[in-house]
């Protein structure tokens, strides 16, 4: 078995080819297929030819993810898809097709808005390097190769949380492309901006360009576009479903209207599989999509439509929760964490509570705790709703009515983070673009006038930070050399892991308290992700002790000083000194010491030391 992200991945720069590759080869997948369901509704609309890989993931990850939860020859399915999309993206590339959008008109916003696309382009081809990516959902990913299913998490709380995201990020890595991740949210990026640029306005309209914009400025994007970590095409996911809402209220052909009904359901179930927190997108969006679609004649029509869309993309997830973790089907569809475990209500109250932001929602939005956390916020585009014509919010009162239930359900049951906030954000900006279509003094007010100079003040701020990020992330897909440089400076971690390659025997097994190690080690490797949740108690400590006993673990690797587990030492193997390292020039890296040693489990879990956990 093969353990590390550095021995999955092809040599640079031909991990960052392969990963093109593949997210243009879904491209044409996705292209194919929304051309076969409705060709003359593609054809019409300019914005749904912008959201082929949308529709390429939806497809994909109905496909691959109950083949992962099974296990039903993963690895030959992997080698068999990535060869398809293979083929099909150097067949695309013949056809002179581009992700980044190019007009032969340009004027300074058109110009502006092509070196955004661009800058972000290079930075999702940079290696992953992004702490939360390297956490869990390239651990994951890596679990799922290596196991040939999708992994059963008894101490990694965390990679309880992981969906089809994570098997998307495993299928890359099958062909050697670190980068697909990353590509898959700049594709997010992509489609958005379609929608929020096109729809219900031509290529020429000021107002769509200045959006388009203003989109493509939004700093938590800084944070999301490169990164593993799958929320922003999710978020195109549900954006795309949103529009596909409005389309079913206008929409004539019944045909039509059934087919938009579907897809909608289905890309908001994929969204959910992809990650929990979307379970309100589901339940907000789907009940619109249901208002505007179920009449007295068609109700049994939608039932069934929606029925089949959950038999279909979501009963084969719950079921495998339910056999792996043990819950009902309620808890299970209901909770991120289905199941009785110890740890779990704290680790719930710790997602729930999470924020980076020492200021309260909405300022949160906004200002940043400083110049190193703009890509924390959403900025000054949570202005545009303002603009609204109320008339128009009157008229759709139940849109409106959606996305602030949204918000209201978000605040209660959620994080108050940026990013889970996106979505009615950019909802609210293409009801409102609809809403000021014809208001063409408004638009050309001095009160817009002022609101577009202050976006662009922004515009220059995020492009600085794009430059920043291309400068410190884009050289490592170049060479290998270039790659160890860019990861020993922002992954955490990854310089520990540099030092104990090859030090201990093949067959050792590690736990350590760095949080990269399931994604770094080159070992077998078992999280320490339970201890901050029950530390307080020994009972339950016990237990987590018991299954490192079990699992005959051979190695600690922990920063120096005392801990716990100094009872329970062999030889001390190795002390070497590593530092802290992040993406954001403005944290510093800081140095410590760490020791590894050889673990006698056989003594556990009576050598821990008990009478030093937290009071």
């Amino acid at each position: 078995m093969k353990y590390g992200l550095d021995n999955f991945i092809a040599d640079p720069p031909f991990s960052a080819i392969i990963g093109i590759i593949l997210v243009v080869g879904l491209e044409s997948v996705g292209r194919f297929f929304q051309r076969f369901f409705w060709f003359e509704y593609y054809s019409e609309n300019r914005w749904l030819q912008y959201q082929n890989i949308v529709f390429g993931i939806l497809l994909l990850s109905s496909v691959i993810f109950p083949i992962a939860l099974f296990g039903f020859y993963l690895n030959y399915a992997f080698d068999f898809i990535c060869g398809l999309l293979l083929v099909f993206g150097v067949m695309r590339f013949k056809q002179k097709f581009t992700l980044i959008p190019f007009y032969k008109k340009k004027d300074i916003i058109e110009v502006i808005i092509l070196a955004f696309f661009f800058l972000y382009a290079l930075v999702a081809l940079g290696p992953v390097t992004n702490a939360d990516s390297l956490h869990y959902h390239i651990g994951v990913a890596i679990e799922t190769l290596s196991l040939g299913h999708f992994p059963i998490c008894e101490e990694w709380f965390h990679c309880r949380l992981a969906g089809s995201g994570e098997v998307l990020n495993a299928l890359g890595l099958a062909f050697g492309s670190e980068q697909f991740g990353s590509l898959l949210q700049f594709a997010g990026l992509v489609s958005i901006y379609g929608l929020i640029r096109f729809y219900r306005s031509s290529a020429e309209s000021e107002l769509g360009k200045f959006l388009g914009l203003l989109f493509l400025t939004t700093p938590i994007l800084l944070f999301l576009v490169p990164s593993s970590k799958p929320q922003l095409y999710p978020i195109a996911l549900t954006s795309f479903a949103f529009v596909l809402i409005l389309e079913i209220e206008h929409a004539k052909n019944e045909k039509i209207k059934d087919l938009l009904y579907g897809a909608t359901i289905a890309l908001l179930i994929v969204s959910f599989t992809v990650k929990f927190s979307f379970i309100l997108s589901l339940a907000v969006l789907g009940s619109l999509a249901f208002y505007f679609r179920s009449e007295r004649r068609t109700v049994i029509k939608t039932f069934s439509i929606t029925a089949f869309a959950i038999l279909l993309l979501l009963f084969p997830f719950l079921i495998w929760k339910i056999g792996a973790y043990s819950g009902n089907i309620r808890e299970t569809i209901l909770s991120p964490l289905p199941g009785a475990f110890y740890g779990r209500e704290k680790f719930l109250g710790f997602l729930r509570s999470y924020s980076d932001s020492i200021f309260t929602w909405p300022v949160s939005l906004l200002i940043p705790n400083s110049l190193g956390g703009i890509s924390t916020i959403l900025g000054v585009g949570v202005f545009f709703p303002l603009f609204a014509n109320k008339d128009f919010i009157l008229r759709n009162f139940p849109k409106y009515s959606g996305v602030i239930s949204f918000v209201v359900l978000t605040l209660l049951l959620g994080q108050s983070s940026s990013r889970f906030f996106l979505e009615p954000f950019l909802w609210l900006i293409i009801l409102t673009k609809i809403s000021l279509i014809n208001e063409n003094n408004l638009i050309n007010s001095k009160r817009f006038l002022a609101f577009k100079i202050v976006v662009f003040i922004q515009a220059c701020l995020v492009l600085a930070s794009l430059i920043v990020g291309v400068y410190a992330l884009t050289p490592g897909s170049i060479s290998l050399a270039q790659r160890a440089k860019v990861m020993l400076k922002t992954a955490d971690g990854y310089d520990l892991f540099l030092q104990l390659k090859d030090l201990l025997p093949k067959n050792a097994k590690i736990v350590s308290s760095s949080l990269s190690t399931k994604s770094l080690a080159t070992y077998s490797s078992y999280s320490f992700d339970w201890n901050p949740y029950v530390r307080d108690e020994e009972s339950q400590t016990r237990e987590y002790l018991k299954f490192m006993k079990d699992k005959k673990i051979t190695h600690l690797i922990f920063p120096d000083g005392k801990n716990n587990f100094e009872g329970c030492y062999g030889n001390i193997i190795f002390e070497g000194k590593t530092h802290s390292a992040n993406r954001n020039p403005f944290n510093p890296n800081i140095e410590y010491s760490f020791f590894v040693a050889e673990l006698r489990y056989e003594l556990l879990p009576d050598c821990y030391d008990f009478s030093r956990l937290k009071k």
